[in-house]
């Protein structure tokens, strides 16, 4: 997978006469990245990064509501993320983590891991059915599938959740909060469409995604998708 630089130029200057011995606890935390289909974990649950969102200057990530319903402090690829900031679930389910760290830098990115470089988000949009969408997981990969139903209604042991858009494509656990987007095709840019929130049969069997609109939660909580 390649992941491109929001980082700029960096400018390295090597001092030949003289060495200068600096300290492991002074030397400050290497920058990293949140992209879309990372994954992200507290305790011993374990999600997928869906969107970077912001309202103002205050940062978040956007992932399913009943990842983050426990609350907790969250971490990614690169550490320390910030603490659960709120979920909507069940009814809804989305949920956000304030990111709290200085090194986790927000991108427009999503991961498309061995299936290309990463793409970059656009905007939103709500695909009609027969569209071809896809979503990013550590889990599962890259995977695409057609959009078949609108305004699902799943139930789980904790309540149901309404408002689904039906996908048919396989998922793996550990792919909840996944971002879904267009198929980019061969192009590199891509729109939101929502949040995985759960499935039936996984990856080696087949079965069926279920995703949570994107609109609902940025209209929730007044946030801004970051776009490239």
């Amino acid at each position: 997978m390649t992941h491109r630089s929001w980082l700029g130029a960096v400018v390295v200057a090597v001092c030949l006469a003289f060495s200068i011995t600096v300290p492991v606890s002074a030397a400050p935390a290497a920058p990293w990245y949140l992209i879309g289909g990372q994954l992200i974990h507290s305790g011993s649950a374990r999600c997928t990064l869906g969107f970077n969102v912001h309202a103002g200057a205050t940062r978040y990530v956007l992932t399913a509501g009943h990842c983050v319903s426990a609350g907790g402090s969250w971490y990614g690829v690169g550490g320390y993320i910030g603490p659960a900031a709120g979920s909507s679930f069940p009814g809804n389910d989305f949920g956000l983590i304030h990111v709290a760290s200085a090194d986790a830098l927000s991108t427009p990115l999503v991961d498309r891991y061995a299936a290309g470089a990463d793409v970059t988000i656009t905007g939103t949009t709500t695909p009609p059915v027969g569209s071809s969408v896809c979503y990013s997981s550590p889990a599962s990969g890259w995977r695409c599938g057609s959009v078949t139903a609108h305004n699902q209604t799943v139930c789980y042991p904790q309540g149901c959740v309404s408002g689904l858009i039906r996908i048919a494509v396989c998922l793996d656990p550990g792919a909840s909060g996944a971002p879904v987007v267009t198929n980019p095709g061969a192009g590199t840019t891509v729109r939101a469409v929502g949040l995985v929130a759960g499935g039936s049969g996984n990856c080696t069997s087949g079965g069926t995604t279920w995703v949570q609109p994107i609109a609902e939660p940025l209209a929730a909580y007044g946030l801004t998708l970051y776009t490239g």
